[in-house]
């Protein structure tokens, strides 16, 4: 038995865009809550509606029969509102049709897809500038105006607002990195008043924030005097009742200290923690070793700790000996009185400074043997 075609109604969306089979679901409110709040003069529309969006398959590699190009990255526009000349861009190459397809523009609005959460995706930057030989590189989605009736720098300004980007955290797709499909760009809806407006607003926007930062730059730079003010008022306090006391001691001792001799050294054990003070010495020397910091093997695993070893002045001391010696000039002994002659200066050293950190006689043994 033959069956005929039968005619089905596609649910439509406002837009008159078709929606298949299913139930139509107004997800406006959900989505976007903000397009009832407009001013009666904006309007809405669909990004794909006044802009062109490409995702870059432009990748890092450098291929011999390729052309030499220079590509913004994702880095580049996760950690800068403007993209301008002046960035270091990455070399790379790439194929022809490449170049003239992603090519960089004034006004371009550039876009990450992907994070590893939902609330840290589609961070935009501003071309502000032709940038010639400059590519949109991979892992980035490239929005370029294509109509009158959206100015770039708007376009930006509407991405940097959190109610704006909700509708991309709620498309974004993944488990334990989140990407965007190019539809989410393309389907998200965008307020649009009146082009003059758009320009005002940008220029307002740019103007109001450029004086902020002005502002957080310079308490950022009293801060950081103020905290150098800490440290140093700390430090004062220390170091000073603490050469105090130690005078005392030594006086009632019948000693006294020599300003020229003694200073307080940071012994410090620990890699990530620094004093709350500015530090001035961090090493010292003490009866022919050197106490300073230094890695070192405990319970098998590797620490900061503070342990001494033969001192380089030592070191010093003694190879000047050696060399004083000439005992290249002693080929009239046999081997066995040249180890006679030298045999209690060696035991000598290893008894005293092979008691810390025996390794560091290695650079005197090379210069014995050398002498040899």
């Amino acid at each position: 038995m033959k069956t005929g075609k039968m005619s089905q109604q596609v649910p439509k969306t406002p837009d008159g865009r078709g929606l298949g089979d299913g139930p139509v679901i107004d997800d406006s409110k959900t989505l976007y809550p903000w397009i009832d709040t407009l001013p009666s003069d904006w309007k809405a529309c669909r990004i794909d509606d006044v802009v062109d969006v490409f995702f870059s398959n432009v990748d890092k590699h450098t291929e011999d029969d390729e052309l030499a190009v220079r590509l913004c990255n994702y880095v580049d526009v996760y950690k800068n509102e403007k993209i301008t000349g002046t960035l270091d861009f990455m070399e790379a190459t790439a194929l022809p049709r490449e170049i003239e397809k992603f090519q960089i523009r004034r006004h371009d609005v550039l876009s990450t897809k992907d994070s590893e959460t939902p609330d840290d995706i589609a961070i935009t930057a501003l071309v502000t500038e032709d940038i010639p030989n400059v590519l949109c590189g991979y892992h980035l989605a490239m929005m370029r105006p294509r109509s009158r009736r959206i100015y770039g720098p708007f376009l930006a300004w509407v991405h940097a607002s959190k109610r704006f980007r909700a509708q991309y955290e709620a498309r974004a797709v993944g488990v334990t990195r989140f990407g965007l499909p190019q539809y989410a760009f393309r389907s998200a809806r965008v307020p649009l008043p009146p082009r003059q407006e758009q320009e005002r607003i940008a220029a307002f926007l740019d103007a109001s924030c450029a004086a902020i930062d002005a502002a957080v730059t310079v308490k950022q730079r009293q801060m950081e005097t103020l905290h150098l003010l800490r440290k140093s008022v700390i430090m004062n306090a220390v170091t000073k009742e603490l050469m105090e006391a130690i005078k005392k001691r030594l006086k009632d001792c019948k000693l006294e200290l020599s300003k020229e001799k003694s200073k307080i050294v940071y012994c410090r054990r620990n890699q990530k923690c620094q004093p709350p003070f500015k530090v001035y010495y961090q090493k010292f020397d003490f009866l022919g070793f050197t106490f300073k910091p230094r890695m070192v093997k405990e319970r098998g695993k590797f620490r900061m700790g503070f342990t001494p070893a033969i001192s380089q002045k030592n070191i010093a001391r003694i190879t000047d000996g050696l060399r004083k010696l000439e005992i290249h000039r002693w080929v009239h002994f046999p081997l066995s009185r040249i180890a006679e002659l030298l045999k209690s200066k060696i035991r000598g050293w290893l008894n005293y400074y092979a008691k810390f950190r025996k390794s560091e006689l290695r650079k005197l043994f090379r210069v014995v043997n050398l002498r040899l």
